[in-house]
């Protein structure tokens, strides 16, 4: 149902063929709605079942599934109120949309990355402890595990880079001049 339902919004917001007025407020819902879909449809979904849960039940798949499920839930939709609320506000309902989308694909690809790292940690942990009954506390996994320890920082700095981008795009929305597209 929640994809139906953002397949109608889209529809209607691209009926007329014109820009959209509020872009980083769409995206956010777009990306609320893919990671709601990854994190509470799928992983959540197929977590809930005890012939599956015993599988990755205590790995890194769990903080996978959480932050998709919370930051898709929560995260992206409030980002996305901000987005339609503060040009209301403030009278700036033709804003410079660039900085907006463009923290977004940073947040979202930061967001993104991070639940895959997780999940295929989690994979790795599945493979070592549940098939290869490797001990868990004795430090076998960790070769396995290093280069998704390693990318869980780097997305969470793509992450932080691009919530640093929306605190100011939201703190300047309205006080900025809108630079005008160069004719070509």
């Amino acid at each position: 149902p929640l994809v139906f339902c953002f397949w109608h919004v889209y529809l209607e917001a691209h009926q007329n063929k014109k820009p959209l007025e509020n872009a980083p407020a769409f995206y956010f819902i777009l990306g609320s709605v893919v990671l709601e879909q990854v994190g509470a449809g799928i992983l959540g979904f197929s977590m809930t079942f005890a012939l599956t849960n015993v599988w990755p039940h205590g790995t890194w798949i769990t903080p996978a599934h959480g932050h998709l499920a919370l930051f898709g839930t929560f995260g992206m939709l409030g980002i996305a109120a901000a987005y339609y609320a503060v040009p209301v506000m403030r009278k700036a309902l033709d804003f410079d949309q660039r900085l907006g989308k463009f923290a977004f694909w940073l947040v979202f690809t930061g967001i993104m990355g991070l639940a895959l790292s997780f999940a295929l940690g989690g994979t790795a942990q599945i493979f070592a402890y549940r098939t290869l009954g490797l001990e868990w506390y004795g430090g076998d996994v960790f070769p396995a595990m290093g280069a998704f320890k390693l990318l869980i920082p780097i997305c969470g700095l793509v992450f932080a880079v691009g919530v640093g981008i929306l605190i100011f795009d939201l703190m300047t929305i309205g006080k900025r001049t809108r630079v005008a597209p160069v004719p070509v």
